[in-house]
């Protein structure tokens, strides 16, 4: 026994000791997401507040007393549609009054008239004595002539003796007869001018009574017209298709000229106003065409691409929570060229239609304006950022391979996670997700969860990855066994190893 004790501890001191097991690191849990580029858009949400596309007020240009109401509140009505009637019984007096009026300047004008072509007939007739008193003139001037002739021949052949003194006398009677014959007419002619110019002012003074009794008769025709126009006017009609919403007077009260008797709303489409500030508005110009060359070169990656939006969230449940809300689509009508002195805000329009004409003026809403989109973005969660002093940061997961050799001579090779620290640069923060300009790629396994107190290098264990739980693994069976001669392949030309 003794004998084979010995050999047994013999024995035993020649059996290698077994090799000690490696001893496990707990490691901090993780939880990644593997990152993706998706389309992210830079938007405005800004308070909104609903008013009628068109609205007018229902008022009379004449002063009166409203009659009556033709529409019921809230009823529909056309353009041009009649709505109320003011009291026009006094309008309807005044209108004999001036239709009478009327008829006598006509039959005034009808007057002047008749004596005008009596002057102008008076003035024919003057003009035509005249015409033969100078008919007149020409004949006696040419028998005073020939008398004149006939004188001197005579006188001639008296004074050489041959004619007679009674011939003489004769002759000398004959040129004294043709003088006073010439200037009778001239006489006549000098008469008859006078009787022309008398008819002419006869003539001037009937065209001047003829013209007052026209334009007499032209002012009562205007008075009557303008009587008419007002009678008309009475009626009052609505300014645009729509709903009126209120009478804001009754039968029996004042209509002051201007002033709204009642109003009316298009409602079929409506405007959201806003306040944009200053820094924002050039992004909404589309038609500018510096914004997309600025763009290009103050955001690289993005592009101009105006989308908007009005929102009303929905009525809050009773178990909790909200109904669903509306979001429609809506496009930018007007962008004010001044600032408000007060806000340095500019006021913005957004135009859309409205459902049923469901939505009224006053309304509060959201409008959200998608003013530029990046169609290649890496947006990550904001809890995934950590805040250095050198600025912020995150933790990604990069796997990488390690080799340890065994007993036998073979080794194992471990995949080891270790987080790295990138730092980022935040673009655009819009909730719980944030735009980053660099630092991040496509394909970065982005630690979202237990990244608190890891550092650089640190290896860690994936417990969620992209929402998935992992199986738990120990680091022993995280290995794989090569054999002794296991050469590694060199990397090939997409860098696989």
């Amino acid at each position: 026994m003794i004998v084979a004790t010995a050999a047994l501890v013999g024995s035993g001191m020649k059996r290698k000791a077994p090799a000690p097991s490696p001893v496990h690191k707990k490691l901090t849990n993780v939880e990644v997401v593997c990152l993706e580029a998706r389309e992210y858009r830079e938007s405005l949400v800004l308070p909104a507040r609903i008013v009628a596309d068109r609205r007018g007020d229902i008022a009379s240009e004449y002063p009166g007393r409203l009659l009556e109401w033709l529409v019921a509140e809230g009823a529909e009505v056309a353009e041009r549609q009649p709505v109320a009637r003011l009291d026009t019984a006094e309008l309807h007096a005044q209108l004999t009054a001036a239709t009478a009026r009327e008829t006598s300047a006509e039959h005034a004008v009808t007057v002047a008239e008749r004596q005008l072509r009596s002057a102008q007939i008076g003035l024919d007739k003057a003009k035509g004595d005249l015409e033969a008193l100078d008919i007149e003139l020409q004949s006696a001037v040419a028998d005073r002539e020939l008398a004149g002739r006939e004188h001197a021949r005579i006188k001639a052949l008296s004074d050489s003796g041959i004619g007679t003194g009674a011939d003489l006398d004769s002759a000398s009677n004959r040129l004294t007869q043709a003088d006073l014959g010439e200037k009778r007419v001239q006489d006549a002619i000098a008469r008859a001018k006078t009787e022309v110019e008398s008819a002419r002012a006869m003539v001037a003074e009937a065209e001047a009574a003829q013209a007052l009794a026209t334009s007499r008769a032209a002012e009562a025709s205007a008075g009557l017209a303008a009587l008419k126009i007002r009678l008309e006017k009475a009626t009052l009609r609505s300014p645009l298709s729509g709903r009126i919403d209120e009478h804001l007077l009754d039968p029996g009260e004042y209509v002051a000229p201007g002033a709204a008797v009642g109003r009316v709303f298009d409602l079929s489409h409506i405007r959201a106003t806003v306040d944009v500030a200053d820094r924002y508005v050039p992004f909404l110009d589309a038609a500018n065409p510096a914004l997309a060359e600025y763009v290009a070169v103050a955001m690289p990656g993005a592009r101009s691409d105006i989308r908007t939006r009005l929102v009303l969230p929905g009525l809050p449940k009773l178990t909790g929570g909200t109904h669903a809300g509306l979001d429609l689509d809506a496009e930018i009508v007007r962008i004010s060229q001044a600032a408000d002195p007060a806000s340095n805000t500019f006021r913005v329009e957004l135009r859309l239609p409205n459902p049923g004409a469901a939505l009224k003026e006053g309304l509060i809403a959201r409008a959200r304006i998608d003013y530029l989109v990046y169609p290649e973005a890496i947006v990550i969660p904001l809890k995934a950022i950590q805040v250095a002093d050198v600025g912020p940061r995150v933790l990604v997961v990069e796997e990488h391979s390690e080799r340890r050799p065994n007993e036998d001579g073979s080794f194992s090779v471990f995949i080891l996670s270790r987080a790295r620290v990138r730092d980022i640069e935040p673009l655009s923060i819009r909730g719980d997700n944030v735009l980053v300009g660099r630092g991040l790629a496509a394909g970065d396994r982005l630690v979202v969860q237990g990244g608190k107190g890891i550092i650089d290098g640190e290896e860690v264990n994936v417990l969620v990855a992209d929402g998935v739980l992992q199986s738990a693994r120990l680091r022993d069976s995280e290995n794989i066994r090569v054999p002794p001669d296991y050469r590694p392949r060199e990397p090939d030309a997409g860098g696989d190893k």
